[in-house]
């Protein structure tokens, strides 16, 4: 289990609940929201064994994409305020966006290595309650983790504990109680090696895909944010398409998707 976005009030009442079912978790923080104020929370994560990482000191794209060196500094001034202010210190990180932020303008292997090479370990997740877009309700956040999480022997689920995630902490015990009764185990990341996802299992291939409408499109604004495009030979691919009511915003790769309608994706160049 993963929280982005803390700590805020919730990060206690999440505590109190894995707490409750014996759970260990990895929380994520945004350095501008650490103070004074939650010193003791803090304090008690990690005396409860749960692990931190980094997730930026701004959280703010437009600054912390503008390049990799930049990204590089908001990362080490929040390692700094947590190892001297507040003892805590770790090299583990997740990207605002995850690794596939379109921000990155296709530099992603770059951003990453920066990190790296300062000795960083990147953890993106594999299963998203989705939680954190649009207008979640606590049976859209379970279905959302129910629907991909028995794919996985090992999954890193994404959910938040911001001061705005108060479904995700009503949903959170229906989470916990269902994987258990299938046998999970519930740890942090620090002993796992890093976990960057696979954008795209055959780079460098061209292959005819098929637009199919997606089974869990992404939200924001009740706007279908992203579809799936399907390959022959039978992986799925992910391809953008954002739209806002105010008109379109596109980043990273948008076009206009047709449902059945036959593409060839350039693997090589990044374009259809």
């Amino acid at each position: 289990m993963t929280f982005d976005d803390g700590p805020s009030k919730n990060t206690e009442k999440v505590l109190d609940i894995l707490d409750a079912y014996d759970a260990k978790a990895t929380f994520f923080l945004i350095g501008s929201e650490v103070s004074e104020e939650y010193r003791e929370t803090l304090e008690r994560l990690i005396e409860e064994g749960h692990a931190v990482g980094l997730h930026s000191n701004v959280h703010r794209f437009e600054k912390l994409y503008v390049n990799e060196e930049a990204c590089l500094k908001d990362y080490e001034a929040e390692y700094e305020k947590l190892k001297l202010e507040y003892g805590i210190e770790t090299k583990m990180f997740r990207f605002p966006g995850g690794s596939a932020c379109s921000y990155m303008n296709g530099q992603r292997k770059s951003y990453i290595q920066k990190m790296q090479e300062n000795g960083y370990r990147c953890f993106d997740w594999n299963v998203s309650g989705e939680d954190s877009v649009g207008t979640p309700t606590v049976w859209s956040i379970q279905n959302h983790v129910f629907q991909d999480v028995f794919k996985y022997n090992e999954p890193i689920i994404l959910l938040h504990d911001s001061k705005i995630s108060d479904i995700t902490v009503e949903a959170l015990p229906g989470i916990l109680e269902k994987l258990k009764e299938e046998g999970y185990l519930f740890k942090t990341l620090e002993e796992k090696e890093e976990y960057v996802n696979k954008l795209f299992s055959s780079i460098g291939y061209k292959k005819p895909v098929e637009v199919v409408k997606a089974d869990n499109p992404y939200y924001y604004r009740n706007k279908v944010m992203m579809a799936f495009k399907k390959a022959t030979d039978g992986a799925s691919y992910l391809i953008y398409n954002y739209a806002d009511s105010e008109g379109p915003m596109q980043f990273g790769p948008a076009y206009p998707l047709i449902n059945g309608d036959l593409y060839q994706y350039d693997f090589d160049n990044n374009q259809m």
